[in-house]
């Protein structure tokens, strides 16, 4: 993925006898400077105009005409990122940007930028009244399309100011650049906001809003508010530096009558605690498995697994507090999470008591603690039973998750103008009231369907996961929550939710490309 940038900054109107903007100069360079620090972009792919103070249209549409990309439409990755800054007017209800011998019309130059050929577009305008654009139709994925060509292609506009609303430059006179300008800068180059070497341009948007509400609580006489309508699928990601995961390993052990099939580490700052996954090779009465979990303690005690850095650190070379064994009769049995029994070891350091609580389903043996599963065999064959062909389930829960995928879009999108303030909360719960029950209905849907095999399982697992988070959005605007949840919160919960959805779409784009030839051949 590669970023390529056109920034403009007018800063003389001579030739038209509007006031010169001495800053938009500045705005360019420290933009594309945010730019590079902040996206990583290359210095050598930011075309910038208006170094000089002047910008006439016929340089700019030129400057434009060499973004003409030619890229293989599966290999379009690209991002292009458009950014003006200089005097913006309306005139016959339509907003003009203003160069230094004319106008053009912003609604025009969006849809020219829309098919510049890379998989998204990002444009910024910097100019007074810069909100006055709309933005037609919403993002769909339709049942024949891939979550990787609809998660972030499309395009997004960040405007400075709401189409009523001055943009201004910033007050301290050291600091040579607009308002606006210099608060994206600090959003854009915000280490806090780098996950896994990533960017969200939804994290970068957040940050920017909350940075430019605390300046209007402070300054309402000059309020102004950012506006940003999307027509993209989720959210882009920006790549911004290697990201080398923590890689946890695994333990295997192979014995006569067992088989150790994975170990987890679930420790905390408090204990080192491991979840062995056990394979019973024959019928083993609990006398016998309490044997096999004696051996197996005395093993795992010693073992080094961990899912970070720093539980590495903090346990490394230090002896297993707890351990939790759990038996199956299969590879099935693991999956399912559907086991005989579990038994339970605790170093003396531990609360005996608690771990070790006894009720109808628990017992010691051979002074090991056991917990019985009852309902193994009923579970068992209810997962024979309800477990789908692989064709049926793609086919059932393809359809539910792309209608959710849709409804959630519209109603992101419903939010966003909210989030603008250029609609109110009344007119968002209107909007609420008609996708939410939707929603709800494939969520059950989903819900409902039967289990998929071992291939479908991750896939499967990561559809219902984001059917879940769809779901959340349902959960801020009913009856309930609006008596019992305040403006705030509620605004919160969304942006939290949103947040949530972006990150699990990536999650079902990555499980979808796993199973992609299954999903084609299902398809054709």
């Amino acid at each position: 993925m590669s970023i390529h940038a056109l920034i403009v900054g007018v800063s003389n109107y001579d030739l038209i006898g509007a006031p010169n903007l001495e800053f938009c100069k500045n705005d360019i360079k420290y933009f594309s400077e945010a730019l590079v620090k902040g996206l990583s972009v290359k210095e050598e792919q930011i075309v910038k105009l208006g170094e000089n103070d002047v910008v006439k249209k016929q340089s700019f549409i030129s400057a434009l005409k060499k973004f003409d990309f030619e890229v293989e439409e599966d290999e379009n990755e690209d991002t292009f990122i458009f950014y003006f800054s200089g005097h913006g007017r309306i005139n016959c209800n339509k907003h003009l940007l203003t160069f230094s011998d004319g106008y053009l019309e912003t609604e025009d130059l969006i849809e020219h930028i829309n098919k510049i050929n890379t998989k998204n577009k990002l444009l910024i305008f910097d100019t007074c009244h810069s909100g006055h654009f709309k933005i037609n139709g919403l993002p769909e994925v339709d049942y024949e399309s891939s979550l990787k060509e609809f998660i972030g292609t499309g395009y997004a506009v960040l405007a400075s100011s709401s189409a009523n609303q001055f943009s201004y430059n910033y007050p301290d006179s050291k600091k040579q650049l607009s308002l606006f300008t210099s608060f994206l800068n600090d959003a854009l180059t915000a280490r806090i906001l780098l996950k896994e070497g990533k960017k969200s341009l939804d994290d970068i948007i957040n940050l920017l809003f909350q940075y430019m509400k605390i300046r209007n609580i402070k300054h309402p006489e000059h309020a102004q508010t950012p506006i940003f309508r999307s027509k993209l699928g989720g959210t882009i990601f920006f790549s911004v530096e290697k990201y080398i995961p923590y890689v946890s390993n695994n333990y295997f052990l192979e014995k006569e009558k067992y088989r150790i099939y994975k170990v987890e580490p679930i420790h905390t700052a408090r204990a080192k605690r491991y979840v062995v996954k056990v394979i019973l090779k024959d019928p083993l009465t609990l006398e016998e498995i309490s044997i096999v979990h004696k051996e197996i303690v005395s093993i795992i005690k010693n073992i080094e697994i961990y899912k970070s850095e720093n539980f590495e650190k903090h346990w490394k070379d230090k002896l297993a507090n707890i351990i939790f064994c759990h038996y199956g009769k299969s590879e099935d049995d693991i999956l399912n999470s559907n086991f005989l029994c579990k038994t339970i070891w605790v170093d003396d350091n531990q609360d005996k008591d608690w771990w070790y609580n006894l009720s109808n389903k628990s017992k010691f043996v051979n002074d090991v603690y056991f917990d019985i599963n009852s309902n193994y065999e009923a579970l068992n064959k209810f997962y024979a039973d309800h477990t789908a062909d692989d064709t049926y389930l793609i086919q059932q829960t393809r359809d539910i998750i792309i209608n959710m995928i849709n409804l959630a879009e519209k109603l992101i999108k419903s939010f966003d103008e909210l989030l603008n303030e250029e609609a109110t909360e009344e007119e968002f719960i209107e909007e609420f009231e008609e996708i939410s029950p939707k929603i709800t209905d494939y969520y059950f849907k989903e819900s409902n369907l039967d289990l998929p095999t071992k291939k479908l399982k991750d896939w499967s697992s990561a559809c219902t996961g984001l059917s879940a988070t769809i779901y959340d959005f349902t959960l801020f605007y009913g009856e309930h929550a609006l008596k019992n949840r305040t403006y705030d919160n509620r605004i919160a919960c969304m942006k939290m939710t949103k947040n949530q959805y972006y990150k699990d779409l990536e999650k079902l784009k990555e499980e979808e490309e796993k199973i992609k030839d299954l999903i084609n051949d299902v398809l054709s």
